[in-house]
């Protein structure tokens, strides 16, 4: 009897790992370290990332990972956020729609610091043996730091409030998004089988919310306000499994 349960054990483990291997195509895994700077700002980012391998030829990859961007800055403003007073409206439209320049309210900080822990979403192709171009963007999340004095400015008006990071990081389109969110678009060159170098072009959303609730034009009330800093930088990425 028990060389036959044996030989049944052995049939469903092999079974299985078939089944496994038809369902889910080849993956890699990484983990990166890479810094970026903008104007009079900067980050450090860390993460984990678990990419699969799509196609007979391997060259288009998908895939997510767990991110935590450290953002610095130096006298920064930040604008008003939620999309109906930024740009008037909500919805996917609002990616064609600029803003409006007179709903803006606008709040000042010395030394801006946070630290977002996002999950994103990846996606890259493969142009060359060792070269990749890709794309990948913070989905969801949360958000620390402290809560700092700032300056909020209205119609030429100055007062003095306090502010911290949002707390919620959510992706949505253009300026309905919730929080602060990390993505880059980058080249990647693999040094060997492990190492490769990247650099890339990296867009930031950064949202502080403010203690109370200000009070806005057209009777409106808002305590979010944004800043999108852009800039460019570089890393390193070693791959635990790679083909």
């Amino acid at each position: 009897m028990k060389p036959f349960v044996y030989v049944v054990i052995m049939l469903l483990t092999d079974y299985t790992g078939q089944a496994q291997k038809k369902l889910w195509p080849p993956s890699i895994q990484s983990v990166e370290l890479v810094m970026a700077a903008g104007k009079n700002d900067y980050t450090i980012a860390g993460s984990f990332e678990n990419n699969f391998q799509i196609g007979k030829q391997k060259r288009l990859l998908l895939g997510a990972g767990i991110r935590i961007t450290v953002y610095g800055a130096s006298n920064k403003d930040y604008f008003t956020a939620p999309a109906s007073l930024a740009k008037g409206a909500t919805g996917p439209g609002i990616l064609f729609k600029e803003r409006i320049n007179e709903n803006l309210d606008t709040i000042q900080i010395g030394h801006p610091r946070m630290w977002m822990i996002n999950l994103m979403a990846i996606m890259s192709f493969r142009v060359l043996p060792k070269l990749y171009t890709g794309f990948n963007i913070d989905v969801t999340g949360f958000s620390f730091g402290k809560m700092r004095t700032v300056r909020f400015i209205h119609d030429g008006n100055v007062t003095t409030t306090e502010a911290s990071p949002a707390r919620l990081n959510l992706l949505k389109i253009d300026d309905n998004a919730i929080g602060s969110q990390n993505s880059q678009f980058y080249l990647l060159y693999m040094v060997n089988g492990k190492v490769a170098i990247k650099a890339f072009y990296q867009l930031l959303y950064v949202e502080y919310k403010t203690t109370e609730k200000i009070q806005m034009e057209k009777g409106g009330f808002n305590n979010r306000f944004r800043n999108v800093p852009k800039g460019w930088g570089i890393g390193l990425s070693y791959h635990f499994k790679f083909k």
